[in-house]
C-alpha cells in the first residue's frame, strides 16, 4: 500500500511540475530555486575578497587562510569570485584542489555519500 501511494504521489508531482512550467509566461523555466554551486560572480563580498588580498599580500607572517561557513553559504564562490578578479595578477598563481574522498554504502535499498576529509564547514586554502 505504501508503495503504491508514493507511486502515485510521484506522477502527481511530476505532472504538477509539467503544468507549472506550461503556465509560466514564454514557457520560462524559472523555478523558484536557487542553485547552491559555487559562482565566480558572488554578490556583496567584496569585505571576503579585500581580506582574501590583504592576507595574500602579507604572506611572509600569514601562512593559513581558512574559509568557513555551513554549506551554500557562499565558500567557494567567494574563493572563485577572487581568482577571477584576480586572474591577471602576476601576483598570485591558482592551484584548485579538493581534499575530500567520498565513499558510496548501500543501505538497503538507500544509497549514502560519506565525505572524508576536510570539514564540510570550512575550506583552506594555502599559499606557499
Amino acid at each position: 500500500m505504501k508503495k503504491w501511494t508514493l507511486k502515485i504521489l510521484k506522477r502527481l508531482i511530476d505532472w504538477l511540475s509539467v503544468q507549472y512550467t506550461n503556465f509560466l509566461p514564454n514557457n520560462e523555466t524559472n523555478l523558484p530555486y536557487n542553485s547552491l554551486s559555487p559562482t565566480d560572480e558572488a554578490e556583496k563580498v567584496e569585505d571576503y575578497l579585500d581580506t582574501i588580498e590583504w592576507a595574500l599580500k602579507n604572506r611572509k607572517k600569514i601562512k593559513n587562510i581558512a574559509i568557513a561557513g555551513p554549506y551554500g553559504s557562499g565558500k567557494s564562490s567567494v574563493i572563485q569570485t577572487f581568482q577571477k578578479r584576480h586572474s591577471h595578477n602576476n601576483d598570485f598563481h591558482f592551484l584548485n584542489i579538493s581534499l575530500a574522498t567520498f565513499k558510496e554504502e548501500k543501505n538497503g535499498s538507500t544509497l549514502i555519500v560519506v565525505g572524508k576529509g576536510l570539514s564540510s564547514h570550512g575550506k583552506i586554502v594555502w599559499h606557499f
